[in-house]
């Protein structure tokens, strides 16, 4: 599989996204050939400076990219365009959500859904950023096994669509093509 590495302006930093994701309003560097998420990591990895850790930044109807990133405020806000607030889940208790705390009140493209026993409980607004977290709050590498689980989990865009008879909002994950129709025409919520 051909996996793209640009420029991710508000990481900062280098990011791999796969060849199918790519939008020609990135600047490509290079194109690169992996088989593997690890191959992806170590790839990664080798041309990543010193002091950032190893990052999943998902932003809305994109496919989710692989990155590392300096885990300091001002980077973080950069990147999900304000204010931070920390999201942790149930099912992830190791891994810290980064999105805009007011991305839902600013009116933010929906992202991603949060879900735990396969229902949604919360929907991301705007750009998110997923980091291992240890037990005094710090962000780390949640290492190798964990970052490939939360890329395939957060991997594809996500329409929603709400049903207001009985209240509720599903997400449904789209290819890069249904998400590059849906961004031109500004829609991601259905209903």
């Amino acid at each position: 599989m051909n996996y793209i590495l640009y420029n991710d302006y508000q990481a900062g930093s280098f990011a791999a996204i796969r060849e199918e994701g790519f939008s020609s309003l990135e600047n490509p560097i290079e194109c690169f050939e992996a088989e593997t998420f690890y191959e992806v990591f170590d790839y990664m990895r080798n041309i990543s400076p010193k002091g950032k850790i190893p990052a999943i930044i998902c932003y809305p109807l994109k496919e989710a990219i692989i990155t590392f990133v300096t885990p300091d405020i001002n980077v973080l806000q950069r990147i999900v365009g304000g204010s931070v607030e920390i999201v942790t889940t149930p099912d992830m208790p190791t891994v810290d959500i980064i999105c805009n705390e007011e991305g839902k009140l600013n009116k933010m493209r929906l992202n991603r859904a949060l879900t735990s026993n396969d229902r949604v409980y919360d929907v991301i607004a705007g750009p998110m950023v997923i980091m291992g977290v240890n037990e005094s709050g710090q962000n780390v590498n949640p290492g190798i096994k964990t970052l490939e689980m939360l890329y395939y989990k957060f991997l594809e865009p996500e329409i929603f669509i709400v049903d207001r008879k009985q209240n509720t909002i599903n997400s449904v994950k789209c290819s890069s093509t249904t998400a590059e129709i849906m961004r031109e025409n500004n829609i991601s919520i259905i209903g």
